[in-house]
């Protein structure tokens, strides 16, 4: 039943969690703390909607943009910090959901 549509299954692999280090994404919960949170990051698809946790600081809210840090293989969220905490990688403006324009 499934031999028809097996190539396109075979295309739609995972995301590797190491390739979104570094990425920015938005935060979609209402906050961001050490213990719980969502941020939604632009794949270049429909977008994912990760887990994540803040790495230190005072809680982040809906809205913010934050940088995704470290990965958490054991717990399966990602370590965040604010994107303004971390301006070196502010050249990642392209990478947010619905910006498709480079911007110099």
């Amino acid at each position: 039943i499934l031999r028809p549509v097996r190539r396109l299954l075979l295309r739609l692999r995972a995301v590797p969690q190491a390739s979104l280090l570094g990425r920015v994404g938005v935060v979609a919960s209402p906050q961001v703390t050490a213990s719980t949170g969502y941020a939604t990051v632009d794949d270049g698809g429909a977008g994912l909607i990760l887990q994540v946790r803040l790495r230190d600081g005072d809680a982040l809210l809906r809205g913010q943009r934050v940088v995704l840090l470290d990965y958490v293989a054991e717990h399966n969220h990602y370590l965040v910090a604010a994107e303004d905490s971390h301006p070196a990688l502010s050249f990642q403006d392209s990478l947010i959901a619905g910006d498709k324009e480079i911007h110099r």
